[in-house]
């Protein structure tokens, strides 16, 4: 008779579905403590177990040195010297990307094919081309920032450029524009 009555309560809870919720926060909770992985972290990793991932094919863009006014390629990025940077989703889910901003944008003028705002699907990817055509002598900084739902990276950029009074190839180091 104990087991009739253990199997009718086992029924009742079958035919209760307010029941199922917490049972089945209770298995979930379980088995992410077993992964190690708690509170929010836990219920992310839940609602996406593969979360979108930016990348780059670039760390930084260097420039050599050229005179002001003239556009240099880009010394390291070969074969074309075109300063164009790769930008793609190597996770799972949409890739938000809210914001690309260059600062120094008047020696470095870049332009974009990626989405602003927008989505990148994963393994979807999207181009981001600068250039350096400095408007002042000595050496010349900025930084591609790109805010997403993943991260946010900044890509250093760096050249020199030469006047009557700044010669950058006299600092040694670096190579001419396009050498």
């Amino acid at each position: 008779m104990g087991g009739d009555k253990f199997f009718a309560n086992d029924i009742e809870r079958v035919n209760r579905p307010e029941l199922w919720t917490r049972a089945t926060l209770t298995i979930t909770t379980l088995l992410l403590g077993i992964l190690g992985l708690s509170g929010c972290n836990a219920l992310a990793a839940a609602a996406n177990p593969d979360p979108p991932q930016l990348m780059t094919d670039h760390a930084d863009f260097i420039w050599g040195f050229t005179n002001i006014g003239t556009i240099c390629a880009i010394t390291n990025d070969p074969p074309n010297g075109s300063g164009t940077l790769k930008v793609s989703n190597g996770g799972g889910g949409n890739l938000q990307i809210s914001n690309i901003t260059v600062s120094n944008i008047t020696d470095f003028p870049a332009t974009t094919s990626c989405p602003i705002p927008g989505n990148l699907a994963s393994g979807d990817s999207c181009q981001i081309h600068a250039q350096f055509s400095p408007k002042s002598s000595g050496f010349r900084n900025g930084k591609i920032t790109i805010v997403t739902n993943a991260t946010t990276v900044d890509i250093p950029l760096s050249g020199c450029a030469n006047d009557v009074n700044f010669n950058c190839g006299l600092l040694g180091g670096q190579t001419a524009c396009g050498h």
